[in-house]
């Protein structure tokens, strides 16, 4: 369940990552204002917000939990090489 869930937050991430860049591509690039902005540019904002968010989401779901399993492992790595250290100096 919970792979799902990641392939679906990293599938959402890279398709509107993806659609950040359609109007560079005349997509979504018409001559009309959204509030004080032009299409092309609200469309580019609302967009990298919902990545950012996207972005803080994947950081506290993937990265975070690795960096404290990675630094758990090396100081149990560093731990039992001291302890090697003391037995081979007695």
């Amino acid at each position: 369940m919970k792979r799902k869930a990641n392939y679906i937050v990293l599938t959402i991430f890279f398709a509107l990552y993806l659609a950040s860049w359609l109007p560079y591509f005349g997509i979504v690039n018409a001559p009309t204002f959204i509030g004080p902005f032009p299409q092309p540019m609200a469309f580019g904002i609302a967009i990298n917000v919902l990545n950012t968010a996207l972005v803080l989401v994947v950081y506290f779901a993937f990265f975070k939990p690795y960096g404290e399993r990675m630094r758990r492992y090396h100081e149990q790595e560093h731990a039992r090489t001291e302890a090697e250290q003391k037995e081979a100096q007695f």
